[in-house]
């Protein structure tokens, strides 16, 4: 136990993440070939002010959605993949519009697509459900 707690000195793994104590993130040391390199320090939450420091690798994975927004597209195609999956399928409409407006909006990379890859799915789904329908229905 070589290493102690940036916040309050209380020894620690040198494996540890988190301080056993107090809770606090420590700073992560990778080595290679001799160098010791900080990759991220967390400052612990304070009301007043709460700072937060990110690593390369984290700021990486972090940057392609932050200040993006769903675009209206997006939530159109969510709107029709709920309606679609809502009427199973049968109103052929829907599924339809959400995969054409959810194929579209993929394109744009200057918003978030989470709600656009959900609508696409419900309308997928509304069309197998209506695929399984139809064939138990002529089985029947």
């Amino acid at each position: 136990m070589s290493k102690k707690c940036i916040k309050c000195g209380a020894e620690l793994d040198d494996i540890a993440v988190f301080c056993d104590e107090c809770g606090t993130k420590q700073i992560i040391q990778h080595t290679a070939a001799g160098n010791e390199k900080a990759f991220s320090k967390v400052k612990p939450q304070n009301p007043a002010n709460s700072t937060q420091t990110f690593s390369s690798e984290e700021t990486l994975i972090y940057s392609n959605s932050i200040g993006k927004k769903n675009s209206a597209l997006g939530i159109a195609s969510l709107v029709f993949g709920i309606i679609s999956i809502l009427s199973f399928g049968v109103l052929i409409i829907p599924e339809l519009i959400g995969l054409i407006i959810g194929f579209i909006d993929l394109k744009d990379s200057n918003y978030k697509h989470s709600f656009t890859i959900v609508g696409i799915i419900l309308s997928i789904l509304s069309i197998v459900l209506f695929i399984i329908m139809m064939v138990i229905g002529s089985h029947a």
